[in-house]
């Protein structure tokens, strides 16, 4: 039987209307700094799968410095995360007060999941939904952020919205013993491909939330040719502005998806039917 593509006008207005799937619960941001000419970094990569395994609602996000897949907005959370050397972890953007010592971005890999501990339990005031499209004719996914305030809070907020892969196949440095050798094939893992909104993000407000407030913001990303976009996902979060150095962050909430193979949250288009 002959195959036709439709293009269906009509899914494009309903697209948006989808259930956003609101959380109840808080989820850990661990952002980790990261380069495949750095013989350290398998481990660090190794230590954030080993936390993601044990803190069910732990997510991770991966800026690549210096190698193929770094990013200028990546660069720029690097430089803005005081990284002391790679690897290295922030967890929230929490300056973390250590043995009378203060890391924004920890070096430290044993730390890392005890840290991310410490979040876990904390409530969040906020909730987070997205919903949207993908489009396999432009390379656009096109998404709409959903933010209900669960509990009053005063301070300044900014949104995120970043794209990430998994199984990227790029030659790694590591050490074995006293050796540094280059694994080939090496598949890394929450690679950042896209910073959409930039390292400040967008400020949402500089006065605070009431509770019941609702939020909606859009963003657009245009994938590029070498990304696959069945194995990439959209991660959005908020997190709370303080005037001190570094542009110190504090993550209130975040929330992580894949995009194939995710029909509750994303669709995609045009869409192929086999007879009409």
């Amino acid at each position: 039987m002959k195959r036709c593509n439709w293009y269906l006008p009509l899914l494009l207005l309903s697209v948006m209307a989808l259930p956003l799937g609101a959380q109840t619960t808080r989820n850990v941001l661990l952002e980790q700094f990261t380069g495949t000419w750095c013989q350290w970094c398998p481990d660090g990569a190794d230590t954030i799968k080993a936390i993601l395994a044990r803190i069910p609602t732990a997510r991770a996000l991966a800026y690549h410095n210096q190698d193929a897949m770094a990013t200028i907005a990546g660069d720029e959370v690097t430089d803005s995360s005081a990284v002391p050397g790679f690897p290295a972890a922030s967890i929230d953007r929490i300056v973390w007060g250590i043995n009378g010592n203060y890391y924004y971005a920890v070096s430290t890999r044993a730390w890392w999941g005890g840290l991310a501990s410490t979040r876990a339990p904390a409530t969040s005031p906020l909730s987070i939904g997205m919903s949207g499209f993908y489009d396999t004719t432009t390379a656009i996914l096109s998404v709409t952020i959903s933010i209900d305030v669960l509990a009053a809070m005063t301070g300044s907020y900014a949104l995120h919205f970043v794209v990430s892969e998994d199984s990227v196949n790029y030659p790694q440095k590591r050490i074995v013993g006293s050796t540094v050798v280059t694994l080939n094939p090496y598949w890394h893992m929450n690679a950042v491909r896209d910073v959409t909104l930039g390292q400040p993000g967008e400020m949402l407000t500089t006065n605070g939330f009431t509770q019941g407030q609702k939020l909606t913001r859009s963003v657009a990303v245009q994938f590029l040719q070498d990304w696959d976009y069945r194995h990439c996902k959209m991660t959005a979060f908020v997190d709370r502005v303080w005037p001190i150095s570094y542009g110190h962050r504090e993550v209130q909430q975040m929330r992580q998806e894949r995009i194939w193979n995710n029909a509750s949250m994303i669709t995609f288009v045009p869409v192929q039917l086999e007879a009409f």
